[in-house]
């Protein structure tokens, strides 16, 4: 929201460094999950998400830069805004168990401990 305002060089500042540590946290939460299904082998699922992440890295810049020399640069930051808020709401909507992810054994850290001694 910062950024739209573009109220000055530094609410921009602000703006793209929270939007940064915000966005940064969906690529982890990403590769957990696909981590976790049961649908699909670890390696598949995780090969499949670096390539849809790759495609992103590699298509959304260009279309970004078309939009905004289209229309305006605050409209690109709206445009994101508006892209990201259904994938907010899924995300807060489906739980991990909703998705067909399975739970990770629990690890018995004594045990181990003990042997060592």
């Amino acid at each position: 929201m910062f950024c739209i305002g573009m109220l000055g060089p530094w609410t921009s500042i602000v703006g793209f460094g929270l939007a940064g540590l915000g966005v940064s946290n969906l690529v982890l939460m990403a590769y957990s999950q696909a981590g976790k299904s049961i649908n699909i082998e670890t390696p598949v699922a995780i090969a499949i998400n670096s390539v849809f992440s790759y495609g992103a890295f590699m298509l959304a810049p260009p279309l970004e830069g078309l939009i905004a020399d289209s229309y305006s640069l605050p409209a690109i930051f709206l445009a994101l805004i508006i892209l990201f808020l259904p994938l907010l709401i899924a995300l807060n909507l489906f739980d991990s168990w909703r998705l067909g992810a399975r739970e990770l054994p629990e690890r018995n850290f004594t045990l181990a401990a003990q042997n060592c001694e």
